[in-house]
């Protein structure tokens, strides 16, 4: 086989690849059908409705993409958790003051919050990720399954 038909080759297979790939998630239709849609409605802004659309049919679209906590001061001086869940539509974020505390002397008096960080790092992102966040009872059902500290789970759930 001489390079031109090499060449013509991987062409063909490359076309085979991004047809299958196209067929698999019926982007073709998908696309007509949004396109058509904003034809149709002729939005003042088509490129908003254009990814709302999108996001709307995104498999991934109501999921939790991320899950992170950190240790803060509070106003008043003493550690408190804050816990990030981030999905498609923005980040939420939830703040908590209350222990149970990591009982270190050397750190705020033993108030301090990074074992509840680490809990939400380590457990609970894991159970999270790729969980739909509009299911509220089951994501409560979810934390409560695990034995972490209950400000880490009171933080990822608010």
């Amino acid at each position: 086989m001489d390079q031109a038909e090499q060449e013509a080759l991987a062409i063909a297979q490359e076309r085979k690849e991004v047809e299958d790939y196209l067929k698999q998630h019926s982007l073709e239709s998908v696309m007509n059908e949004i396109v058509n849609f904003i034809v149709r409605e002729r939005p003042e802004d088509p490129f908003s409705v254009l990814a709302d659309e999108l996001r709307a049919t995104s498999q991934f679209a109501r999921q939790i993409l991320g899950v992170r906590a950190r240790e803060l001061i509070g106003i008043d001086g003493n550690p408190i958790l804050e816990a990030e869940v981030e999905t498609c539509k923005g980040m939420y974020t939830a703040q908590v003051s209350t222990g149970p505390y990591d009982e270190d002397e050397e750190r705020y008096d033993g108030r301090g919050m990074l074992k509840a960080v680490e809990a939400v790092h380590n457990v609970l992102a894991e159970k999270l990720v790729g969980k739909d966040p509009t299911l509220q009872s089951e994501i409560d059902r979810l934390l409560q399954e695990e034995k972490v500290r209950a400000n880490a789970v009171l933080a990822v759930s608010a």
